[in-house]
């Protein structure tokens, strides 16, 4: 804004003054990490890039421990990633399904911490059987990109989906009748998956940008 002081004064100099007004920060995302924070880093930076202010970000980044999460505040959170974080407590998966259930949504990426032993099966659109060596390098079927998910990625300046060689990735049990399947492995296992929960949504990855992953 700028504001004009008059009637102007004696002195030769600008009697110009300039506001700037922030209206309202960009939207909250919680990032839950395990002992290994590689996976967390690099989404941790592409949700809020640190060579960006404050003021020109898209998202406000919240990092939340996992032994945190069942007293953590969800209400005013857009989304909730879980970045790697392991196995988490009987009393933070209920703290997650009741922000889902309130509309929330939770996505969990997997990574060096994965074991298989995560839990959160009544709210993933799979359970989880374990982390495994693929036989030999994956890659994503041709993605449907009319999901807005995915949407982004029709744009020929961004990089494809389909081109990242996946060498290790979660085997899933098969997904729940309620499940949406978005995206296959080039062998046809789910590798991104979407269910309803409430009013809000759980998604799952198989792979995972971690360096031994893909």
């Amino acid at each position: 804004l700028q504001l004009d002081l008059e009637p102007p004064d004696a002195f030769a100099c600008d009697n110009r003054r300039f506001l700037q007004v922030e209206v309202g920060a960009g939207a909250r995302v919680a990032l839950i990490s395990g002992p290994d924070r590689e996976v967390a880093a690099l989404t941790g930076a592409m949700i809020a890039p640190p060579a960006l202010p404050p003021s020109e970000r898209a998202f406000e980044l919240e990092e939340i421990t996992p032994a945190s999460l069942p007293d953590a505040k969800l209400e005013e959170i857009a989304a909730v990633i879980l970045a790697d974080c392991g196995p988490l407590s009987a009393a933070g998966w209920a703290s997650l399904a009741h922000y889902l259930g309130s509309g929330g949504a939770v996505l969990m990426l997997p990574g060096p911490n994965s074991t298989g032993d995560e839990g959160g099966a009544d709210l993933l659109p799979a359970a989880i059987q374990a982390a495994a060596e693929c036989e030999e390098p994956m890659y994503l079927a041709a993605p449907d990109l009319t999901h807005p998910y995915l949407a982004p990625f029709a744009d020929p300046s961004v990089d494809s989906l389909s081109s990242r060689a996946i060498y290790r990735r979660l085997l899933l049990k098969a997904p729940r009748a309620d499940s949406r399947v978005l995206c296959t492995f080039s062998d046809g296992a789910p590798a991104l998956l979407e269910r309803s929960v409430g009013r809000g949504r759980a998604i799952l990855f198989a792979f995972s940008p971690a360096r031994d992953w893909s």
